[in-house]
Order: C-alpha cells, then sequence, then structure tokens
C-alpha cells in the first residue's frame, strides 16, 4: 500500500540560513598584539592592588625578601601609570581573584604575541594557580589566548622576548623549565614562528633580568657571555649591547628592569646605578620613577608590567 504523503520540507533550523556566514578569519581585537621589544608601546596592562597584597601566607611571601606595606605598593602603581598616561599608553587594570601578592609582578603571567597571549604556568610553589587569574583577566579583556602552557611544564612571560617578527627568544632553567620550552616553541610555531633557547644559569631568575631592549639596534645586558645562543643572534645582527654593571660603582640588578616606551625611549625605575646616564648619553630618553615598594618586593617596572600591544615592526 502506497502513501500520499509527501516527505516535510526541510526546517529551517536544519538548513543553512541566507544570513547565515563564515567566521572571518581574523577576529582578534586590533589593540592587541605584540612583534617586537622597542617599537612604541600602545597598550599595557596593571595590577590593582588590593586586599590580596595584604596576605600573611608564608608560601605567598617567600619570593620577596622584604614586606612592602600594601598602601605603598598602590602609590607604586599608580606613579607608573601617570607615566602611561602622560605617553597616551592606554593602561588595562586586571585584578586578582585568588593569588597573593607576587600577582603583581604581571610580567610573568603571559607572553604576547602578534596574535594573542601565551599563558604562563608559574615554577614558585608560592605563584602556583596565578594562571587562572591571568586566564579571568585576559578573557574579560577580549585578549584571545593561543596556547596555554600544561604540567609538567612551566612557563613565564618574562622568560621569552622578541628579537624581530619571527624571532623569538626564551630563556630556560628556573622559571621556564624544557617542557615549558616545548609547548611554548610548538605554539609558535604554528604560527610562522622561529624559537630559539637559551639556558640561563644560576642565579638568574628570567631573561628579562638578563637582556632588555631600547631599540630595535641596542639592549642592556648583564653577562652575556654566559647566553651563547641569543648573543650569536644579537652579534649576527649588529645589536649593540651595553653591559648594565660595567664600571657602575653601585650596581642593581633592577636598573635595566625598565620598560621600553618606544626607540630609545624608556621608563626606569630610581636606583643609585649609573646605566641611566649612561643611556642619556646614547641618546636614550630615560623617564624614572619612584617604585620603591616594588623593589623591596623583588621587582620593578618590567616586571609589573604586561605588554598587551605594540605597534607592529
Amino acid at each position: 500500500m502506497t502513501s500520499d504523503r509527501q516527505p516535510p520540507e526541510p526546517h529551517a533550523s536544519r538548513s543553512l540560513s541566507t544570513s547565515w556566514r563564515p567566521r572571518p578569519e581574523e577576529i582578534r581585537p586590533a589593540s592587541i598584539g605584540v612583534d617586537s621589544e622597542w617599537a612604541p608601546l600602545r597598550t599595557v596592562a596593571l595590577a590593582v592592588p588590593g586586599p590580596w597584597c595584604r596576605t600573611t601566607d608564608p608560601a605567598a611571601l617567600e619570593l620577596m625578601s622584604g614586606r612592602p606595606a600594601p598602601d605603598d605598593l598602590v602609590r607604586d602603581i599608580d606613579n607608573l601609570r601617570t607615566v602611561f598616561a602622560e605617553r597616551a599608553i592606554q593602561v588595562l587594570d586586571v585584578q586578582a581573584i585568588s593569588s597573593g601578592p607576587n600577582f603583581l609582578f604581571l610580567r610573568d603571567l603571559w607572553a604576547m604575541t602578534p596574535f594573542g597571549a601565551v599563558l604562563a604556568r608559574p615554577a614558585p610553589a608560592g605563584r602556583a594557580g596565578e594562571e587562572r587569574d591571568a586566564a579571568w583577566n585576559l578573557a574579560a579583556l577580549g585578549v584571545p589566548v593561543i596556547g596555554t602552557v600544561v604540567g609538567p611544564g612551566t612557563f613565564e612571560g618574562a622568560d621569552l622576548l622578541w628579537l624581530d617578527r619571527r624571532t623569538a627568544v626564551v630563556g630556560t632553567g628556573l622559571r621556564t623549565n624544557d617542557e615549558g620550552y616545548d609547548q611554548v616553541q610548538g605554539i609558535l610555531a604554528r604560527y610562522g614562528i622561529e624559537t630559539i633557547r637559551q639556558q640561563l644559569q644560576p642565579p638568574g631568575q628570567h631573561l628579562l633580568g638578563r637582556l632588555n631592549f631600547f631599540a630595535r639596534g641596542g639592549a642592556c645586558g648583564r653577562r652575556l657571555r654566559e647566553l651563547p645562543a641569543v648573543g650569536s643572534w644579537l652579534a649576527d645582527n649588529r645589536v649593540e649591547v651595553i653591559d648594565a654593571d660595567e664600571g657602575d660603582p653601585a650596581p642593581s640588578h633592577w636598573s635595566m628592569n625598565f620598560v621600553c616606551l618606544g626607540p630609545a625611549d624608556v621608563v626606569a625605575p630610581r636606583t643609585p646605578s649609573s646605566l641611566v646616564a649612561r643611556l642619556r648619553a646614547l641618546g636614550v630618553a630615560v623617564t624614572e620613577v619612584d617604585v620603591p615598594a616594588l623593589l623591596e618586593a623583588d621587582g620593578a617596572i618590567g616586571c609589573a608590567t604586561a605588554i598587551v600591544s605594540r605597534e607592529p615592526v
């Protein structure tokens, strides 16, 4: 027996709507992206000190040699915020949710690329879990995360520096382990970015503490003989490196913990070091900022500033 019933017309929900469009290939905000350490700075992120800075948890405080008062930390961050505002650099406020006072040092919690952020996984026990707060903030700010380092890997953002738009160097050692490097290398390789691996010898914490650029062809360094991989690249590309400690009667390992605002233009912590005078003698504009509480907490301007966007090279 045959039926006269006809099959139903396809329901609209089961077919492509005439208004359907494919997802655009590029959806990241125009205000994010980094492919150098020296191009004009557009956007940064700073942590807003809050009650989480008042913890007495020994694990959270073990990385700090001093115990700065929270109000003093607020003052230091405000001093830094003022400099960025005066230069028309956008400052994004980042809030800790479950982290301790080391969350102030945002540079460690992600590394920015031209395509989005690589989320870190801090190595110290006292910073474990900070990546969760970083991920929440990046999502709230609309910053895409292109990769996340997972266990047993560890990786901190201050161990990654851009050498040129297609080459990054990653320091391995105390903070970024071999597994973390392999994961970061794999993430960047998907975007055609070459990675140079540089082993760091103790007592160095991060690569940023050993090398920091103030221009395309200029950088400050410390004990570069111990950094043969990146040293070879710098020599081949004719980058002039100033020894941060050479001839300094009062060397300070925080003296080169500056943020490059643009070519030959930096904001640096005020310290007894002569490095600022030497940079100025080379024609580098240096804005000094008082950040004694950050220094007491074993950090400085470069540690506290997460770079979100620079003009593309």
